[in-house]
């Protein structure tokens, strides 16, 4: 998923003035109707003459997901801005706002859900009438999000980021039923990172993120390792989703053109009926501009972020 999705604070830190990209995902097709996810996005680098360290991006962000045997499908579209201000010169220490307003859509088929009721001594009969109260199954909300990151970059050798977003900052209504008071909780992130050089050619890029809300936590770790090779950088990385799924990646980057393949090979208590099969994704992104519009940091950045 593109940077931005889960952190605003995250928009406009390419080193190239514009950004676009695609995302594709299809997951649990082992188990019943896969879940499909598909984003896209842009992003852009303003650059004001006036300022000397900072910088500021403007993006747009589209989700459109479809779930389940009911085809619970959410479409959401989100602006997004950030600004990015030098704190040490040269940017080796700067700082980074973001946030996000987008409107949400939701509908699902009401046809395809199954009641109580509608089971007989002979079996299912969906004519059946279910006696349940009249459901919402088209609704619209709006969704607002914030994040805030600080990076780091002593040496040329190494580059270290911190940073958290609170997503659905407006608790926004959400419910199949009419008149319900049913609302979103608020989404925590809190996200790590560092790059490390180990030779002119070979890059360490540990992650970490966790991620709660409600009563629901999940918190995600890996490994990036990028390779160069003359114009091109090559990476895989080995991540983990605790207590679900281990995620094997794989890709590549040349003249700015980006694409990463992934694989979710699910361990949790599901692979009885997963029998390990998660999901796959497929990311793509293109830059375009000059590669050094505003340095971001010290450190050189030499992993494509999607």
């Amino acid at each position: 998923m593109a940077p931005m999705f889960y952190n605003p604070a995250n928009l406009a830190i390419s080193q190239c003035k514009t950004k676009a990209g695609i995302d594709y995902k299809s997951q649990w097709s082992s188990v019943s109707k896969p879940y499909v996810t598909q984003l896209a996005y842009l992003e852009n680098k303003i650059i004001p003459k006036s300022f000397k360290q900072d910088w500021a991006g403007l993006g747009l962000i589209v989700l459109n997901d479809k779930a389940g045997d009911i085809n619970l499908h959410t479409f959401k579209a989100s602006l997004v801005g950030s600004y990015h201000k030098g704190i040490i010169e040269d940017n080796k220490l700067f700082a980074s706002l973001g946030a996000s307003f987008g409107v949400v859509s939701k509908s699902y088929d009401p046809s395809k859900l199954i009641f109580d009721n509608q089971w007989t001594q002979s079996g299912f009969d969906n004519s059946l009438p279910s006696d349940e109260v009249l459901f919402n199954t088209n609704y619209l909300y709006t969704d607002f999000n914030a994040g805030t990151m600080l990076t780091y970059s002593p040496t040329s050798e190494i580059s270290a980021s911190l940073g958290g977003s609170l997503q659905n900052l407006n608790r926004p209504k959400e419910s199949t039923f009419f008149e319900s008071e049913n609302r979103i909780g608020v989404k925590k992130v809190l996200h790590f990172g560092v790059d490390f050089m180990i030779n002119e050619k070979l890059f360490f890029l540990p992650k970490f993120m966790l991620v709660s809300q409600k009563k629901a936590k999940e918190m995600l770790m890996g490994l990036n390792i990028c390779y160069l090779m003359k114009e091109t950088q090559v990476y895989f990385g080995v991540w983990d989703r605790a207590k679900s799924d281990i995620i094997l990646m794989a890709g590549f980057e040349y003249n700015k053109l980006a694409i990463a393949l992934s694989y979710d090979v699910n361990y949790s208590k599901l692979n009885v009926a997963t029998n390990y099969r998660g999901g796959f994704e497929i990311s793509l992104s293109k830059k375009f501009g000059k590669k050094n519009e505003r340095k971001v940091s010290a450190g050189k950045k030499t992993m494509p972020m999607f």
